[in-house]
């Protein structure tokens, strides 16, 4: 019997019948519910009534029956059998008073008179000591079976004047694979091992709870094989029926299917509201969530699966006590429009496909307390997302970036130990806005973005891509200025924002004091301020930074370290205040002469030995006869339109080449830089309508060539015009002509086929530029790249049944497909190109290879696999 928010203890006796009641209270916000239990300790038979909802009084005579919504339930007692006596002498018995001179109700009639429904503990005559009196004294009336007024409705049913609510049902116990299509609670109550694909249970209602009570559902371990469907549709298809909510799967463990629980669809309609409590899955393809909104996932462990946790177009899911380890695909997925969601207590390991991927429009989630270690291709990613956070977790243990950013928009990492060891702490390999926050990328050693850890713009690409890391000071080379206080320094590549670094250096001793160096060009310089017990550095371009310990020099009022100090012919003057030559002593402090035999510097700036005529290094003077100053001077190549035009350019240096900008233009994401192993760069770009991109540049030109424009432009390298150095190529219409009739345009598809995901990368011996058809299309997270040896390189990533697509001319040389084995196919115009993953081909003498264990890679044979 079940009653509602009821905690009572109630003892009833009808006749010689005896009752008790027991309930017992249970606290749980979705099982609202308190079962009472019913005994007979009597020798009589009777049903009884439970009112519910009610505060006291929960029994209302006479007793007969409980009720809910949607039944009335007689409950009979155990008993003998024998007739119940509480109708012992009707009214009959009860008017005929003896004639004594008291004419109230307290003369002793002997007759008791109990009524049926009277609850008077009084079903025998026990007279107390004064019976036979007729004393006329009121208080013996308190024996006297008086009939009250209430005995008028002796009728067995009584009037449940309280609203009848709806009891939660006895549950129901599952010990097979089922279909559950009404609300309760079912409870497992034995293993299911089942040996069809289907779902095994599949839940097809609101307001549904099941208790696993620690059992295990088994399955076939089929590719195809569903272990639990929370739907309101067909397994395998898309239904209408209403959204699912309420549903809780609690203390049960799925194993050996291909899928072990999916919430909702694979896309296209509403998923339902689930939750998942002390669920854990073995080698059952991990737990997938589509369109499943305000869900809760509590003490859920995924091992040896697929995707651990893959979310599709969910938002505001709670993850707590997470565990993700061992599976073949990536930790945890957020694979697209995730959004506003949180999870946190997280571990994620030994994942071969990743972490944690912020991937496709995942926006506004957090990652918060989450160990990731041991994980391959990389700990955490952002991907087409934005406005991420990943907070207060650690990332360790990974021959891959910890932290890797492509394509990311305002995505925060804040908070975080990274242990890469000799792994990059971050890569950004695209046009990316990303913020660092006090991220520790050793132990000594934290970075951050400026404006305290704001999303700073990076532009990159895949041959380029900006690196933050650590590198042994040793390593580093040079003549060391000084003890370092750190096992190893930090190091930027290709950064065009700014990263500032802060240390916490070793104790450099009493006789010396912190100073930060910064390494470029094969030697060691000091950076102005960057001194004390915690000092900062701000990096940028392609640099190391490292703290070491300085002597301290003879004392000096008027010594700083960082100003320059005279010849040697001067060795004991203060830096900032340099003492003229021998010859000279007449000057003022201020204004420092050189020695005989150098030609006068400017004030402030180091003065050269007596054999160095040459300027100030910050100051260089473009020299056609000094090679040396060219390799080694930055200068600012500027492509400027002076007209309304639309033009492309190359240019080829002999040495270093990034984006740049000045006061009136800036190289953008469009524009590229690549550098060629014979030493050179290609930079190459676009521009026009009055406006121009500007790369700083280092060593010698090369070459250029401008294609179309009309002549409208002007080249700058360094301030000198070299716009005559430049070759122009006509884009006339006869030339666009020939590009369309006379070359053959060839469609190239990289399609997925089931839901996963993975990346690629195809070489093309001829041309490739993004495109779409009907079903797929290149996104902006993937990308072409033009080498210098007349192919082009294609990188992206696509899955979950969806695919990119590009036009191409010439020949595919070789593919590469990151990520699965397969449910991918690349085509060329329909036709399907033969794939052999790189596990297969090495299998007879490399099935223990770690490379087989830790990712799979598809390549497409050599020249001439794609007849284009």
């Amino acid at each position: 019997m079940t009653v509602f928010e009821q905690d009572f203890l109630s003892r009833q006796e009808i006749g010689s019948t005896e009752f008790n009641m027991r309930a017992d209270r249970v606290n749980d916000p979705v099982e609202r519910t308190v079962t009472a239990t019913l005994e007979n300790q009597g020798d009589g038979e009777a049903e009884i009534w439970v009112r519910l909802n009610c505060a006291s009084n929960p029994f209302s005579p006479p007793l007969t029956t409980w009720r809910t919504e949607e039944v009335s339930i007689p409950v009979v007692a155990q008993g003998d059998g024998s007739t119940p006596t509480p109708t012992p002498t009707p009214e009959p018995d009860t008017p005929t008073p003896t004639p004594t001179p008291t004419p109230e109700p307290a003369t002793p009639t002997p007759t008791p008179t109990p009524e049926p429904d009277t609850p008077t503990p009084t079903p025998t005559p026990t007279p107390e000591p004064d019976t036979p009196t007729p004393t006329p004294t009121p208080e013996p009336a308190t024996p006297t079976p008086t009939p009250t007024p209430e005995p008028a409705t002796p009728t067995p049913t009584p009037t449940p004047e309280p609203a009848t609510p709806t009891p939660t049902p006895a549950s129901t116990d599952v010990d097979s694979c089922t279909t559950i299509t009404e609300s309760g609670t079912y409870d497992l109550t034995s293993d299911i091992d089942a040996s069809d694909d289907g779902p095994c249970i599949h839940i097809r209602a609101s307001d549904v709870t099941l208790e696993g009570n620690g059992n295990t559902i088994s399955g076939p371990g089929g590719e195809d094989s569903l272990g639990l469907l929370v739907y309101n549709g067909p397994a395998d298809g898309f239904g209408d029926g209403e959204r699912l909510t309420n549903v809780t799967v609690r203390d049960v463990e799925i194993a050996d299917w291909g899928e072990g629980v999916r919430a909702g669809p694979e896309a296209g309609s509403p998923g339902p509201q689930v939750e998942l409590d002390g669920v854990t899955l073995s080698n059952a393809g991990g737990i997938g969530l589509y369109g499943a909104d305000d869900s809760v996932l509590r003490d859920v462990t995924v091992t040896d699966s697929k995707n651990g946790l893959y979310l599709w177009e969910t938002s505001n899911v709670v993850g707590e006590g997470i565990t993700l380890a061992d599976n073949a695909g990536v930790g945890l997925f957020l694979a697209q429009v995730v959004e506003d969601s949180r999870f946190s207590d997280v571990t994620i390991s030994g994942n071969e496909g990743g972490g944690i991927a912020f991937s496709t429009d995942a926006a506004g989630n957090t990652v918060t307390d989450a160990t990731v270690e041991n994980n391959d291709e990389y700990g955490v990613r952002f991907s087409d997302s934005r406005d991420n956070l990943f907070e207060q977790s650690t990332v360790a243990g990974s021959s891959s970036p910890a932290v890797i950013a492509d394509n990311a928009a305002g995505d925060q990492v804040e908070a975080v130990t990274i242990r890469s060891g000799e792994a990059a702490a971050v890569e950004i390999r695209s046009d990316s806005d990303l913020g660092l926050a006090d991220v520790s990328i050793d132990s000594q050693i934290s970075v951050r973005t400026p404006d305290g850890g704001s999303p700073a713009s990076f532009d990159a690409t895949r041959d380029n891509p900006v690196r933050i890391s650590t590198t042994a000071v040793d390593e580093l080379g040079g003549d060391q200025p000084g003890e370092a206080l750190v096992e190893r320094g930090v190091t930027v590549s290709n950064a065009d924002s700014n990263v500032v670094a802060t240390f916490e250096p070793s104790d450099p001793g009493p006789d010396a004091s912190v100073q930060l160096f910064r390494f470029v060009g094969g030697s060691w310089s000091p950076i102005d301020g960057a001194t004390g017990s915690s000092p900062t550095a701000t990096l940028s371009g392609s640099e190391s930074v490292a703290p070491f310990g300085v002597r301290a020099v003879e004392p000096d009022d008027e010594e700083t370290p960082e100003a320059p100090t005279p010849d040697d012919a001067d060795d004991e003057q203060p830096p900032e205040t340099p003492t003229p030559d021998d010859a000279d002593d007449e000057q003022p402090p201020e204004t420092p002469t050189p020695d005989d035999a150098d030609d006068e510097q400017p004030p402030e700036t180091p003065t050269p030995d007596d054999a160095d005529d040459e300027q100030p290094p910050e100051t260089p003077t473009p020299d056609d006869e000094s090679s040396d100053t060219q390799a080694t001077t930055e200068r600012t190549l500027e492509i400027i339109s002076t007209a309304e035009n639309e033009f492309e350019y190359e240019f080829v240096f002999e040495g270093t080449a990034e984006k740049s900008e000045t006061d009136t233009m800036a190289a953008d994401s469009s524009d590229d830089v690549e550098s060629r192993d014979d030493g050179t760069v290609v930079i190459s770009g676009s521009t026009g309508d009055n406006s121009g991109d500007a790369f700083a540049v280092t060593g010698e030109f090369v070459s250029g060539t401008i294609t179309g424009g009309e002549s409208n432009y002007e080249i700058l390298l360094g301030g000198d015009d070299i716009t005559d150095q430049v070759t122009a190529v006509d884009d006339s219409d006869d030339d666009e002509d020939t590009d369309v009739d006379d070359v053959e345009m060839s469609v190239l598809r990289i399609l997925s086929t089931e839901d996963n995901q993975f990346e690629y990368e195809i070489v093309v011996a001829g041309t490739a530029v993004k495109s779409e058809t009907d079903t797929e299309a290149a996104d902006s997270s993937d990308d072409v790249e033009t080498r210098g040896d007349g192919t082009v390189v294609i990188f992206g990533s696509t899955g979950d049944n969806s695919g990119d697509a590009y036009e191409i001319t010439g020949t595919v040389e070789e593919a590469r497909v990151i990520g699965v084995s397969d449910g991918f196919e690349i085509l060329v115009d329909g036709e399907p190109i033969d794939v052999e993953t790189a596990a297969e081909s090495d299998s007879d003498d490399a099935d223990d290879s770690d490379d087989a264990e830790e990712r799979i890679d598809a390549t497409i044979g050599g020249v001439g696999a794609s007849p284009v």
